[in-house]
């Protein structure tokens, strides 16, 4: 319960600072050409900072809402945590039947802090660009 309430105000103070030290001075800027190195050492999961998928989600949305660029480029860089660990959520190929699952020697899937985090900024850079 420590854990998650720390998390949730390491959230609160990120967000905070973008909102009021990053995406006023982005959308001053007014970029054509936004270039994210997205590291994701910052997640819970990781050694440097506490913050979840969402905010990676949130930031990257937030960003590219504030600057309004024609084109974004990210790289995926990547984060320490790259083991997956036991309280990660299990995830089965949704195509398999729960017979298939229970039968398959296959390992399940359970994503890292890299991994989720990752997948959460890549979500965010599939919505459309603002116009």
């Amino acid at each position: 319960a420590a854990r998650t309430a720390f998390i949730a105000r390491c959230s609160k103070e990120f967000r905070q600072q973008v909102e009021t030290q990053l995406l006023p001075k982005l959308a001053e800027f007014n970029p054509d050409l936004l270039f994210f190195s997205a590291g994701f050492d910052a997640h819970h999961k990781d050694m440097y900072y506490f913050l979840d998928d969402d905010d990676f989600a949130w930031v990257t949305t937030a960003i590219i809402d504030a600057a309004q660029p024609k084109a974004v480029i990210s790289v995926l860089e990547g984060g320490y945590a790259v083991i997956p660990d036991s309280s990660a959520t299990v995830l089965q190929h949704r195509t398999r039947s729960k017979q298939q699952q229970q039968s398959s020697n296959l390992p399940v899937f359970q994503p890292c802090g890299l991994a989720s985090a990752a997948a959460a900024h890549v979500a965010a850079l599939s919505s459309p660009l603002p116009s």
